[in-house]
């Protein structure tokens, strides 16, 4: 389970009607409690259809539910939401056809989860894992799966296979580790994680910090060297920021933190050593570690050394 997971929400569990009235606002009060706790800390949701999942909210004659519309703000507010093609030939207008396009948007990209109505997950077996009614979500498989941990192989594809997520969504990517030098055969593939933030729109924006180190390395040229003719092609902005001392590594952003004990090396060793543990942050530990790393907060935490840009010209 990646510790960013994509899941898609079927429009049915937002509308009130959708609940039996006699314990709907328990199960709405306990289902969007449970919502909110993946998607705000853990969890992106696909925006089906090319956006017309987004787009059935703006109904005002459907009884949406106040919790569902609180949490469609917030995970809109937090950039949470991923744009999604539209899958089957028609737009849905049924909610077991919109648990049909979310199923056939999981065989173009895995999801992780699906969430529809209690009668709709009815027509979805175990053979479907993916699907869960929102009354039951706590005995999905899906949901015992999920941690704020996983163990990686310590190369590039690995690495993209887990960052993919955050890469294409991130609105901010923070690359911190003392040791990052793209001209080291043990970083040249950091590079491919740059290319995989810059092949979408909007860019995000990046930064990148290192310790500066006492040897004298021309380190705006290094990066200017690797990064030159990414930032040509696609014309994004990247800061590099060179501090006095650091030691622990992370890529932080403004959707999850995560703290990675090797940072961006990559190995060939396939024994333990070639393996590392990467932890998803809690927001208020990536919040902090994001001030420590703030040039408008003056380098509270470290002393800032220097601070250069590549940019387009």
């Amino acid at each position: 389970m990646p510790l960013l997971a994509e899941y898609a929400l079927t429009p049915g569990i937002f509308v009130e009607d959708s609940f039996p009235e006699a314990t709907r606002d328990e199960i709405i009060y306990n289902s969007f409690a449970l919502l909110r706790e993946v998607f705000i800390n853990e969890g992106l949701v696909r925006n089906l259809c090319s956006g017309a999942w987004q787009g059935l909210f703006r109904d005002g004659s459907t009884n949406w539910h106040p919790r569902g519309k609180e949490l469609l703000r917030k995970l809109i507010e937090q950039n949470r939401l991923v744009l999604a093609p539209q899958c089957l030939t028609s737009i849905p207008s049924t909610e077991k056809e919109w648990c049909e396009e979310a199923l056939a948007s999981h065989q173009q990209t895995a999801l992780c989860g699906i969430v529809t109505t209690d009668d709709v997950a009815t027509n979805y077996p175990r053979t479907h894992q993916q699907v869960s009614a929102i009354s039951k979500m706590p005995s999905a498989p899906w949901w015992s799966k999920r941690s704020c941990s996983v163990t990686v192989e310590r190369n590039i594809t690995c690495y993209l296979d887990h960052l993919r997520p955050l890469l294409m969504s991130a609105n901010l990517l923070s690359f911190i580790d003392p040791y990052v030098d793209p001209s080291e055969c043990n970083y040249r593939d950091f590079i491919q994680l740059i290319q995989a933030a810059t092949s979408r729109r909007p860019l995000p924006l990046i930064q990148i910090h290192r310790r500066k180190g006492l040897d004298g390395t021309n380190w705006q040229a290094v990066f200017e060297t690797a990064f030159g003719s990414i930032v040509k092609a696609t014309g994004v902005r990247i800061d590099i920021f060179l501090w006095d001392e650091m030691h622990d590594r992370y890529l932080l952003s403004d959707i999850i933190g995560i703290s990675m004990p090797y940072g961006f090396d990559t190995t060939a060793r396939t024994d333990h050593l070639g393996r590392t543990t990467w932890n998803r942050m809690s927001r208020t530990v990536r919040d902090n570690v994001l001030k420590d790393f703030d040039e408008a907060a003056h380098f509270k935490r470290f002393r800032g050394q220097d601070h250069f840009v590549i940019q387009p010209l």
